[in-house]
């Protein structure tokens, strides 16, 4: 169904926007790609790409499988060129040639007018996001240097929208690590700790990216997500347990909580089958059995009463089952 197919695809951009344009031009079926698509991602300014030779590679590979569309490649540079979506003149020289001067699939006069903007640095910069600007920063390091990025990462601060945009990156990060996740998460808390206003700015922000993720509807149309894939569903948990792990944890308890009783009546109606709620549901509830709260401030490290689920639990009751009891039920 169209509707469906459209819901899929901006699923799918948004998720490679995150992975980097640059992972786009190594998809095999690239090639395969509506034009308009195409265009939609490498305009986006969120997309991630340390430099433009990334937007430059994936444009090279959708035109390059030209003869698959059944169209001629120097048509297809044609319409990229027309469409600017790639900054040729930020290229290097020697990649632009290669790949589009020497083949011919520009027109002298096209391949002229990137050399001159090219020399008199005339050409207009590329708009990047703060979110496209910490995704390139995060996509560039490897997760056990994740620590050495926080002064660039600190350098975009001052950014409106930088914290929401931290939130997003960091958990689009850590769910492609998978088991890096917790050096992501802790070098997330260690940004938020240390901002000059108040970390509850930060914290808030992931809160609210988890939010996002739990609200994503789990509709048959799309094809990744909280609610589609069971990998993703339970590294989402994961990292909400390193989130309760970080020296901000006290403030993801409430959270941690509602997540379990989504992910409980999940499995009980059975909405949610393919992700598997139930194993999500059980690795969450092992770890807030080990989170106890503090008797005075919830940020306190001093006395320690009674385990945080033991506290949940008699709050969330079914008419016939207490919540223990449909807890240990799906599990």
């Amino acid at each position: 169904a169209k509707g469906s197919w459209e819901e899929a695809a901006t699923a799918l951009a948004r998720r490679a926007e995150s992975f980097g344009v640059a992972a786009v031009a190594s998809a095999e079926q690239v090639a395969l790609l509506p034009f308009e698509t195409l265009v939609s991602l490498l305009r986006s300014a969120d997309a991630a790409s340390v430099d433009e030779s990334g937007f430059f590679l994936a444009a090279n590979a959708w035109a390059s499988g030209a003869r698959q569309r059944g169209e001629d490649p120097a048509a297809s540079w044609k319409r990229i060129f027309d469409s600017g979506v790639v900054r040729f003149h930020l290229v290097e020289e020697r990649m632009f040639a290669e790949h589009v001067v020497v083949p011919g699939f520009f027109a002298p006069e096209q391949a002229l007018s990137v050399y001159v903007t090219k020399s008199l640095g005339t050409g207009c910069a590329r708009n990047v996001s703060v979110l496209g600007d910490l995704r390139s920063i995060l996509l560039g390091v490897a997760a056990e240097e994740a620590h050495g990025c926080i002064g660039r990462v600190n350098e975009l601060s001052f950014k409106e929208g930088f914290a929401q945009a931290l939130a997003e990156a960091t958990v689009e990060r850590a769910l492609a690590d998978g088991d890096q996740a917790p050096r992501w998460i802790s070098m997330w808390a260690s940004i938020a700790w240390g901002q000059s206003g108040s970390f509850k700015v930060p914290v808030q922000a992931m809160r609210d990216c988890f939010e996002s993720l739990l609200a994503q509807a789990p509709a048959p149309g799309r094809l990744v997500g909280m609610w589609v894939c069971p990998n993703e569903t339970l590294n989402t948990i994961l990292i909400l347990c390193e989130l309760l792990d970080s020296c901000c944890g006290f403030m993801f308890c409430t959270l941690s909580c509602r997540t379990l009783e989504m992910l409980v009546k999940r499995a009980e109606n059975g909405t949610c089958a393919a992700c598997k709620p139930m194993v999500a549901a059980h690795v969450l509830a092992a770890r807030l059995r080990q989170v106890r709260l503090c008797d005075h401030a919830e940020h306190s490290v001093g006395r320690r009463r009674r385990p945080l689920l033991d506290d949940f639990l008699p709050l969330m009751r079914d008419q016939a089952l207490t919540f223990q009891e449909r807890l240990d039920k799906v599990c």
